[in-house]
């Protein structure tokens, strides 16, 4: 194991700082416009596949290495679309599927209970890695985050419900 010495540290810090503060315009996401709110919040304006969505927040940011997926919250969408939260993430040029493709799988019967719905996906890839779009119709709770027995059984429950719905 490698003991990184605090002094290294700052020193990559100072350097992220100073390639942030002069721009960055080479690494900044065309699709994406930054904003800042009155109260000192950023918020996002997202021109995707599925239409412009204003005043995004960010929910969560991912690890920086492998997918860094980044979710995105928009609070007021064009078109009226019902897209409740835009995920982008990078992935392997290699993956077998995407998302949308696994999704699409999943509902081709009909919408299948607990399982989230995709509005529109976007993918731009490279030789290596592909970066993916897709907006969810829905949103839920990571499974292995259900905080107590009785929540688990319900979403075992309504799995089971699901399954005798396709039978």
């Amino acid at each position: 194991m490698v003991k990184v010495k605090k002094a290294d540290c700052l020193t990559v810090l100072a350097a992220i700082v100073k390639y942030l503060n002069d721009g960055q315009s080479k690494a900044r996401a065309s699709h994406i416009i930054k904003t800042v709110a009155p109260d000192n919040r950023a918020t996002f304006t997202m021109n995707t596949g599925g239409g412009t969505f204003k005043d995004c927040t960010l929910g969560t940011v991912g690890y920086p290495f492998g997918r860094r997926t980044n979710i995105f919250v928009p609070k007021e969408m064009s078109g009226n679309l019902p897209v409740r939260v835009i995920k982008e993430q990078r992935i392997r040029s290699t993956t077998r599927w995407t998302e949308k493709e696994i999704l699409d799988a999943i509902h081709q019967g009909g919408t299948y209970p607990g399982v989230v719905r995709a509005k529109f996906f976007d993918q731009h890839s490279t030789s290596s890695q592909s970066k993916t779009r897709i907006g969810l119709l829905d949103t839920g709770t990571n499974f292995m985050d259900i905080d107590t027995p009785r929540k688990v059984i319900y979403a075992l429950y309504d799995l089971l419900e699901g399954e005798s719905y396709r039978l």
